[in-house]
């Protein structure tokens, strides 16, 4: 409960002004309810035709009120009958009000939650994601951060239904505390071994979240790999499996939340034994019948709230699990927050230099070993190897992806850690081997990267990477759409839009990585023109398998187990017959 509470405590500090309305509609709602008990007293004691020196004092009062604010007027059924109707509406119309609000708690909450949170990962270091399961990131997302919101809310409910409840219980102590002190102490004998239910719920609530993220998981798994899926022909074996996860999550779920709502529906009868045990006590204690009338409602108003209290708290430990797996994610992304501090970064003015630099991802050999190397402003520079050398790596450290040693990266002779990455990272336009384009149109694709172009401008960028002439080829322009990844384009056509992305930030340094190694022939001769075109523009960094992607390099390093074995122009590297390069052009390894 102390993550409730801490959670609680942090929403009530960012909207205070709604908690302070709201508390407000649970005060008012609170009173109008005790006020329908009070009302009962002139209605039993007028239907029985009660002699008026054996009226209850409630009657006494309501008369007197009723004679002072309408002098010379004789109460009537139709008065008492519109007065308690009019309360009963009013404490219907502020009950409405105050699930709205707690509506309105709840999905401020669930919105804080899910940008909060994903404002922690996007601004923790990229090792993050590498570290975590982003199956369990997807389904606390799509899942948990929603439970956690409806748990919240369960508590605003249980704090709302304790206000009334103590409200409503001042009613009948009032009247008789010995008849309200035995209702009590039945109702709590008899609803005591539900206090155990918290544990179970716990438990259920856990194992509910553990199986929803293995679900998840498996799921985005699962739709991640269609292509491999149906070309082994394996789509019934992959099923079968979700099937598994599936049923596995459906069991517990199914425990969780019989045993939650079970709770509400076994309260309300042994609740309703406790209120008819009281009333026989008051019957033989010899109670007025407007007394006893207004005793019988109010712990029949009484009873739900009860119920609801205790569903509501078995339901908040059972949600527990789901923000205690949120908070874990949340702390680790936390202790991996990038810097916002350092200078900025403006434009590449002389290169970027290695020096001597060691890196080791967690629980592997040595990446990277006393790596020296200098990227030249204004030059193409590529990095060519086997498979697995190091080359990504290089660029995933150029890119601030991973933590290093100070003084090891130098950005125009100043350390890398001395610069706010983001201002760097800005400053370079960056083609993965496989260009993640998003669902929307070519358009918005470019102007994601820089929002500012005109479309002039996106049309000299698409020219530059030699994807105007296919987008002038569809009959909506730069209006496609593009599909989920871009699955709507070539493999060609997608690389293209992926350079012409890169560009469109105008960066100093642009970086392909691999960025021709699956495509055909006519589509690597079309990024590679773009590229001999961009070069006079700017410094280019390129990973490559192909020969004639490294052709027109400035300058070559050749990579091998993480260190520089080789390097020089093409001229100069293809030339040497026992070198390195030579043997991976030999080996047609490039």
């Amino acid at each position: 409960m102390k993550l409730i509470f801490k959670l609680f405590k942090e929403i009530f500090s960012k909207f205070p002004f709604i908690f302070i309305i709201l508390f407000s509609f649970i005060f008012i709602q609170a009173f109008l309810n005790s006020t329908t008990i009070i009302a009962m007293a002139p209605l039993v004691d007028y239907l029985m035709e009660v002699d008026e020196n054996k009226t209850s004092f409630i009657t006494n009062i309501f008369k007197n009120f009723f004679q002072y604010s309408n002098p010379g007027s004789i109460l009537k059924l139709t008065h008492i009958m519109f007065f308690i109707g009019s309360v009963f509406l009013f404490a219907g119309i502020a009950g409405v009000l105050t699930q709205y609000m707690i509506l309105v708690v709840q999905y401020r909450l669930l919105n804080f939650l899910l940008s909060d949170t994903l404002n922690y990962f996007l601004n923790a270091k990229y090792s993050f994601f590498n570290e975590v399961d982003i199956g369990k990131i997807v389904n606390s997302f799509q899942n948990e951060v929603g439970k956690v919101a409806q748990a919240f809310a369960g508590m605003t409910r249980v704090a709302a239904n304790f206000v009334q409840g103590i409200v409503l219980l001042s009613v009948p102590l009032s009247l008789s505390t010995n008849l309200t002190l035995y209702f009590m102490g039945i109702t709590l004998v008899l609803i005591a071994p539900m206090y155990f239910a918290k544990k179970l719920s716990y438990k259920f609530g856990k194992l509910s979240t553990l199986t929803s993220s293995r679900m998840t998981s498996h799921l985005h798994e699962t739709l991640t790999s269609v292509k491999l899926i149906q070309s082994f022909g394996l789509q019934k074996k992959t099923i079968d499996s979700f099937k598994i996860f599936i049923k596995e999550h459906s069991d517990w779920t199914i425990k969780f939340q019989t045993l939650n709502r079970g709770l509400y529906l076994i309260l309300i009868p042994l609740g309703t034994i406790s209120a008819l045990l009281t009333l026989f006590i008051a019957f033989d204690l010899g109670m007025q019948l407007a007394e006893m009338a207004m005793v019988f409602f109010a712990f029949s108003r009484l009873l739900p709230i009860i119920a609801v209290f205790i569903q509501e708290r078995s339901t908040i430990e059972g949600f527990l699990p789901a923000y205690e797996q949120i908070i874990q994610f949340r702390n680790h992304a936390k202790k991996l927050q990038e810097s916002k501090h350092g200078k900025k970064f403006n434009i590449l003015k002389k290169g970027i230099e290695f020096k001597n630099l060691s890196f080791t991802f967690f629980g592997r050999n040595k990446t990277l070993k006393k790596l020296n190397l200098f990227i030249e402003k204004g030059k193409t520079t590529s990095f060519v190897g086997k498979s697995g050398s190091g080359k990504t790596t290089i660029i995933d450290l150029l890119l601030g992806l991973y933590p290093v040693n100070e003084n090891k990266i130098f950005i125009d002779d100043i350390s890398i850690d001395k610069f706010n990455i983001n201002s760097f990272r800005k400053n370079i336009g960056y083609v993965p081997q496989e260009p993640q384009l998003f669902n929307m149109s070519i358009r918005n694709n470019i102007l994601w990267a820089n929002p500012n172009l005109t479309d002039e401008e996106i049309l000299n960028i698409c020219k530059k990477s030699n994807s105007h002439q296919f987008i002038t080829d569809f009959p909506e322009g730069l209006d496609t759409m593009l599909g989920d990844r871009g699955i709507k384009m070539s493999g060609g056509q997608r690389q293209r839009l992926a350079l012409a992305r890169a560009i469109a930030k105008k960066p100093s340094v642009l970086i392909l990585d691999e960025a021709t190694s699956n495509l055909d022939s006519e589509s690597e001769y079309l990024i590679q023109n773009s590229i001999n075109k961009l070069s006079k523009e700017m410094t280019i960094i390129t990973i490559a398998h192909r020969l004639s992607t490294i052709k027109s390099s400035d300058f070559i390093y050749v990579i091998d187990q993480g260190m520089v074995i080789d390097k020089g122009s093409f001229e100069e590297l293809s030339t040497k017959k026992r070198g390195a390069f030579f043997e991976l052009i030999s080996k047609q390894i490039i």
